[in-house]
């Protein structure tokens, strides 16, 4: 699983460094692990300014958040999940109506998600 990968990746780049993945890149920066998963599943990276979604409870403090769509289905939040665990799964359905309100309250308003460069 691709999730796990990212996990066995992610190391100390020196003892009390900074954690990165093998190319180098910040574990901690939500748009890394965004792009990885967009590019690896062919999908995009979705992101909104803290200031534009206030409603959004993931991203608060933080200026806003990107995460991956796949398939214009699937919320992917490795970052979520897997760094700072503030949500209990990477992946939301969008077209479940059991996940709506989760991504509603997690996520914000859709209005204001916008797409970002995979460079």
């Amino acid at each position: 699983m691709f999730m796990r990968r990212l996990d066995a990746e992610a190391s100390e780049s020196s003892p009390g460094g900074e954690w990165v993945f093998a190319n180098g890149e910040s574990v901690f920066q939500c748009t890394t692990s965004a792009r990885r998963v967009a590019k690896e599943f062919g999908g995009r990276l979705v992101g909104f300014l803290g200031e534009d979604n206030p409603d959004a409870e993931i991203g608060k403090g933080e200026n806003g958040h990107d995460f991956a769509i796949i398939a214009e289905r699937f919320i992917v939040d490795y970052w979520g999940a897997h760094v700072v665990s503030v949500i209990d799964r990477a992946v939301f359905d969008l077209t479940d109506t059991a996940d709506e309100a989760i991504v509603a309250r997690l996520y914000g308003s859709k209005h204001t998600w916008r797409t970002v460069s995979l460079k």
